[in-house]
């Protein structure tokens, strides 16, 4: 579970909604709250 505090400090507030909707629907993630988060 990622915490709310970590999405918040990476969250780009200028981002607008249709262009955080078109990166869900590109990745083809049936749950849009799923992530992946990789290092290195």
């Amino acid at each position: 579970m990622i915490d709310a505090a970590l999405i918040q400090q990476c969250a780009d507030p200028g981002l607008q909604p249709a262009i955080v909707d078109r990166f869900i629907a590109e990745g083809g993630s049936p749950e849009p709250l799923a992530i992946t988060v990789q290092s290195g």
